[in-house]
């Protein structure tokens, strides 16, 4: 559903959750194949932006966005052990603390 008009994440949500609850109840099978674009959400980003600046949305709303979209925090699961917070910026070739 994924850059189609009217239709967002949530659709997919409601519509696999359907499909999950049709198959419980009936004891069918269901297998799900997920496909990830690569890039896709990373260059997503500047359309964001000018899509918030465009419908006027207040300058705290866009760095929101901005952050959550670019800026990424990352944990690291060693052991057993979960790693101190890095933040994994988009466009980056590492890892800063």
């Amino acid at each position: 559903m994924g850059f189609h008009p009217s239709r967002s994440c949530n659709n997919s949500l409601v519509t696999f959750t359907n499909y999950i609850l049709r198959v419980v109840s009936t004891e069918e099978f269901l297998v799900a194949a997920f496909l990830d674009i690569t890039g896709a959400f990373d260059n997503v980003h500047p359309l964001a932006i000018s899509e918030l600046k465009n419908a006027g949305a207040p300058a705290s709303i866009k760095k929101f966005v901005e952050n959550l979209i670019i800026v990424r925090t990352v944990y690291f699961i060693k052991n057993g052990i979960i790693s101190d917070k890095h933040f994994a910026y988009k466009g980056s070739s590492g890892f800063d603390s």
